[in-house]
């Protein structure tokens, strides 16, 4: 049963579904995974082969051949290479889409292992593993009990929805602007998109990218009326996973990923308050309206670097008036105080402080 609201028409559990529905999906979304080959087991004329390149190495290696396909898995497709060099395959897919998860779903950690064993199965016939065995006998296939061990992750986005309530869009488009991320390699950048999104853009080098964007606009929705979707997207290369120490498959666990989120929330400082609204007019409502005159003069002038016209009777007292409702004098109108906001990984809601 609902019930309804005693200050508005609308139902309450909207907003709480709203919330819970947004802030309860975090998990695995692209991955990138590798393992060894017996190449005398590819079958090179199998159609899920989109390309076959063969080029000569050497005179003393020889020729190697690259194959390349989009190979079907349910209702999708993962993205396949195998090189007869360096005799491995590489896998790379959207993990919650592989799994047959609706969009905009994540993968649950707890389901990727299960996830990869079904993809090599699926193709163990087109190319074996290093760590499957045949019985020449019998033709049972038997898996090395340390297989996961040799899956390494190349690659792994560690992903958590948050629910932006709209009226904090444009306060919280401008405060991801002013973030000064840890360990960047780059420079963080923001920008709107053709689809009418916004995405906040930090690239790390070889480490990884992070993004924080409008899903519901990436998905061409409306979403509910009170809330968007944003998404916090952050890529675990090489390094960062030997950090997290998620470099295999074995090591892959909702506790790691909500490790390598936490580590992610840190270095993009979102563990931090974040400006809001400026209260340079709810300060000045304290003075009297000649006073709230001469201040806004004054603090405009000093926001441009210009001389104030005032004189020096009038400075000194709206100085002295600015001082007395917490706003500085030495300051101009964009540097004074603001309200902020918080945006917890535990609870993936953007709320208001007072």
């Amino acid at each position: 049963m609902f019930a309804l609201s005693s200050t508005s028409n609308t139902l309450e559990s909207d907003s709480h579904s709203a919330i819970e529905e947004i802030t309860s999906n975090w998990g695995i979304d692209t991955v990138r995974l590798t393992y060894d080959v017996d190449t005398s087991t590819v079958d090179t004329e199998h159609p899920i082969w989109k390309r076959k390149s063969t080029v000569g190495v050497s005179a003393h290696i020889g020729e190697t051949t690259e194959f390349t396909a989009d190979a079907p898995f349910g209702d999708t497709q993962a993205r396949l290479s195998l090189s007869t060099l360096r005799r491995c395959a590489t896998w790379e897919f959207e993990a919650g889409q592989l799994a047959g998860l609706d969009r905009p779903a994540l993968l649950p950690p707890g389901a990727f292992l299960h996830l990869v064993t079904r993809l090599i199965q699926q193709y163990e016939h087109v190319f074996r593993p290093c760590f499957v065995t045949v019985d020449e006998e019998t033709g049972e296939m038997t898996w090395a009990p340390d297989w996961a061990r040799q899956v390494h992750i190349r690659r792994l986005d560690v992903t958590r929805d948050v629910a932006v309530p709209r009226h904090l869009e444009p306060a919280f488009k401008e405060a991801l602007a002013e973030l000064s991320p840890k360990y960047s390699r780059g420079v963080a950048q923001r920008y709107d998109n053709r689809d009418g999104g916004f995405t906040y853009y930090n690239p790390s080098g070889t480490q990884g990218t992070d993004r924080i964007y409008n899903k519901d606009a990436q998905m061409d929705i409306r979403g509910y009326p009170d809330f968007l979707r944003f998404r916090v997207e952050s890529q675990m290369k090489r390094e960062r996973l030997a950090r997290l120490g998620m470099n295999t498959l074995d090591q892959v666990s909702g506790d790691k990923v909500w490790e390598a989120l936490e580590s992610r929330w840190k270095a993009l400082r979102l563990d931090k308050p974040l400006r809001n609204r400026s209260q340079v007019m709810e300060r000045l409502a304290e003075l009297q309206l000649e006073q709230q005159i001469d201040a806004m003069a004054y603090l405009g002038f000093r926001t441009y670097g210009a001389e104030t016209p005032l004189t020096r009777r009038r400075t000194t007292a709206t100085r002295n008036a600015l001082r007395e409702v917490g706003l500085n004098p030495r300051k101009g109108l964009l540097e004074q105080p603001r309200t902020q906001m918080s945006l917890p990984l535990e609870s993936g809601l953007l709320v208001e402080e007072a």
